[in-house]
């Protein structure tokens, strides 16, 4: 008797396709693409494009409390435009393409520099008597005017003042090695945690602005520090703070979120922030320029970004492929051994 094997061709994709799209960014091979490489939307891209039109409405709905809110706006809606049609592409060109990966880093300026403005959104009060009562309670006297008084060696005043004007570095310690060695989707994580802090913070001083002690109480003079570091940032925040910033200090916040980061993206950049990360937070206290709650506050939330971050990341990526999202989520302490992050 004769036997008929009816074999049907079942479409989709095979073994070999499937191992080669599903395989997660720690186990590529070499010379294969990395995904993060690829044209289209970034979640970092997502998170400024979010927080462009949040504060567009904002700025509508509380008009008359910024006089330059039509430029404001206006410059909003053009961000917006250019990243969503500039930033979706990778150029071939070299430098076009350094620009669009690296602009997220970029935004800090004009971001921060505007929150002069935007801490008049919803009230003219400063909450510095309310937060000064908080120190008082807590320490029994301000730290930010007595702790340079309790150490007043020129080594600590240098290595405080040399970990907070670090600050300005600490996001590319982490990022910057992670593109120099062509990591595309562990860099794209990295925009995406250090934004979420930073935007988070700035959220925080539009609600709740403090000018932190170095304008509540005065300030020495930046000439009266010892050694380098000292008048160098002292002779910065004079010129460029916005005020109403202080609390949660963005710059613990970032530095936080950027350091528990790269243990999970980057072992050799965590090390290297463990020597900065404490005493940049120390030195915000230390300079004056905090106080101390604001240092606490902004190490919490620097931490929370950090946790939060790889989830948030992984869902913006879903949602921006049209795709469900991830069901296992990355581990905040692994290094990427997991489900593809993009």
């Amino acid at each position: 008797m004769d036997r008929k094997v009816d074999l049907k061709v079942i479409e989709g994709r095979g073994p070999a396709q499937r191992e080669t799209q599903e395989r997660p960014a720690w186990a590529r091979r070499p010379g294969e693409p990395d995904p993060a490489d690829a044209p289209g939307l970034r979640p970092v891209d997502a998170l400024l494009v979010g927080y462009l039109l949040l504060t567009s409405v904002f700025l509508l709905a509380f008009p008359h409390h910024i006089p330059l809110w039509p430029m404001l706006l206006s410059v909003r809606l053009v961000a917006v435009v250019a990243i969503l049609r500039g930033a979706a592409a990778r150029p071939k060109n070299p430098v076009l393409r350094l620009v669009r990966d690296w602009y997220p880093i970029a935004m800090f300026v004009p971001l921060y520099s505007e929150l002069q403005a935007l801490t008049n959104l919803f009230t003219h009060l400063r909450y510095d008597t309310l937060v000064a009562g908080w120190e008082q309670a807590i320490f029994a006297g301000q730290p930010s005017q007595t702790l340079r008084v309790l150490f007043p060696s020129k080594a600590v005043s240098e290595y405080a003042h040399f970990s907070y004007f670090y600050y300005y570095f600490v996001p590319t310690t982490l990022a910057l090695g992670l593109y120099v060695s062509k990591q595309r989707a562990k860099f794209s994580q990295a925009l995406t945690a250090t934004l979420l802090s930073f935007l988070a913070c700035c959220l925080v001083y539009m609600l709740f602005p403090v000018v932190g002690p170095y304008h509540h109480f005065g300030h020495p003079a930046a000439t009266s520090w010892p050694g380098v570091f000292g008048p160098l940032t002292h002779s910065i925040v004079e010129r460029g703070s916005s005020l109403g910033t202080a609390f949660p200090s963005s710059h613990t916040a970032v530095a936080v979120c950027v350091w528990l980061s790269a243990w999970r993206l980057a072992r050799p950049s965590f090390w290297l922030l463990a020597l900065i990360v404490p005493a940049l937070a120390f030195g915000t206290v230390y300079g004056g320029f905090h106080y101390a709650v604001d240092t606490i506050a902004g190490a919490l939330l620097g931490a929370g970004a950090a946790l939060v971050a790889p989830g948030l990341h992984a869902r913006l990526a879903a949602k921006i492929a049209g795709r469900p999202a991830p069901e296992r989520q990355q581990s905040f302490a692994s290094q990427g051994r997991g489900r593809r992050l993009e």
